[in-house]
């Protein structure tokens, strides 16, 4: 019963099959070599060879001596359409609106430039003065008196705190 299953190729006689019929030992390549994949792996192969080259990205194999003093300045910009130099928030928020394809808002262009006309007025704006421009008129008010001092008080009184100014 064996002896006919295993004729008939329903058992395994081994890994060793043999082939009833013409050899075609003929017809397969002269050249053909079979490789094992677990020792052999293309990519492994290229990063041996950027390595020798130095390549690799991780950097040179060997040191730059005339460059160990040589630190560079690198400062980047971000300039606005207007030519004007941006915050790296507000140039990041430009990157995502190109790289969306979406821009902003009416809303949030509008607040955009009231917040840049506000900074241009502070860049403007005397930084000794107040916005209103108190010290100017105490200094005004001091040539007028010709005193080196003004007295100070909340209403109209000569009761005060004395300040003295000086140019």
């Amino acid at each position: 019963m064996l002896k006919s299953a295993a004729e008939k190729g329903y058992l395994d006689a081994g890994k060793e099959r043999k082939v009833k019929g013409p050899s075609l030992k003929h017809l397969e390549s002269k050249r053909f070599s079979q490789i094992e994949t677990s020792r052999y792996d293309i990519e492994e192969k290229y990063t041996k060879k950027l390595e020798r080259m130095g390549t690799t990205g991780t950097g040179p194999v060997r040191p730059f001596p005339e460059k160990v003093d040589y630190k560079p300045d690198i400062r980047i910009t971000y300039v606005d359409e207007r030519g004007k130099e941006m915050e790296s928030k507000d140039a990041f928020r430009v990157l995502s609106w190109k790289f969306h394809g979406k821009g902003p808002g009416k809303k949030q262009i509008e607040k955009r430039q009231a917040k840049q006309e506000k900074k241009e007025l502070m860049k403007k704006m005397n930084s000794m003065d107040t916005p209103l421009g108190t010290l100017n008129k105490q200094l005004k008010k001091q040539e007028a008196m010709q005193t080196p001092y003004i007295i100070l008080s909340g209403s109209g009184r000569d009761t005060g705190f004395v300040c003295f100014l000086m140019e």
